[in-house]
């Protein structure tokens, strides 16, 4: 279920007061180390350098302490985190 991190995060995303500069510099970054790795849809998942380097970015501008909070608050709410899971099922390949 590791495909439901990224679900969960996204939940979270609009209670994070995120600076929109800021994740669309870490974001573009990110993106320019997949793309010189070649294909960057291929070099894009966790463990990636992509990811890793972008996660760096992130935990400097402070964003991990809030994240973990928001995940905290989401695990608490019983219909926010049974929707996270009918999407995931509902988009999975399987």
């Amino acid at each position: 279920m590791d495909e439901a991190a990224p679900a969960l995060v996204a939940l979270c995303a609009n209670h994070l007061g995120l600076d929109d500069d800021d994740i669309a510099a870490a974001t573009r970054r990110g993106l320019l180390l997949a793309a010189a790795a070649g294909d960057p849809a291929a070099n894009i998942g966790s463990g990636s350098a992509a990811a890793l380097e972008t996660a760096a970015d992130l935990a400097e501008l402070g964003i991990g302490t809030a994240l973990c909070a928001e995940l905290g608050r989401l695990a608490e709410d019983e219909g926010a985190a049974l929707e996270a899971l009918a999407v995931l099922l509902l988009t999975s390949d399987a």
